[in-house]
């Protein structure tokens, strides 16, 4: 896994991601504030990983995951979000995500 796709609608979370990622090797190939946008910039790059909020304009995160889910090969999902995870974890779980961080938990430590 090298490639990764950030979906976040504050652009100082999606800026930290970004480095952090970079930092540890890997290559971030795109990213966007809104889930129409995730969508079509998604299917276009398929990146090994997106990295996607639940709170996002347009089209919110969930149901970007179970779009995204319905695909042949759908990149593997980590859902980074301020969402309690007692409420919104075991949805994204079903809902096909690989992984799911509060954005107060280490991102890297979840990735690897």
């Amino acid at each position: 896994m090298n490639s990764v796709f950030i979906v976040d609608d504050h652009p100082v979370i999606r800026l930290a991601v970004r480095m952090l990622l970079e930092h540890e090797g890997f290559k971030v190939i795109g990213e966007t504030d809104n889930g129409v946008d995730a969508m079509q910039m998604v299917r276009e790059c398929m990146p090994d990983l997106l990295i996607l909020d639940i709170s996002i304009p347009k089209l919110d995160g969930l149901e970007v995951l179970t779009r995204f889910n319905a695909m042949h090969t759908p990149p593997r999902t980590l859902v980074l979000t301020a969402q309690c995870p007692t409420l919104f974890g075991i949805r994204c779980m079903q809902s096909g995500a690989s992984g799911y961080v509060c954005k107060q938990e280490a991102v890297i430590f979840k990735i690897n």
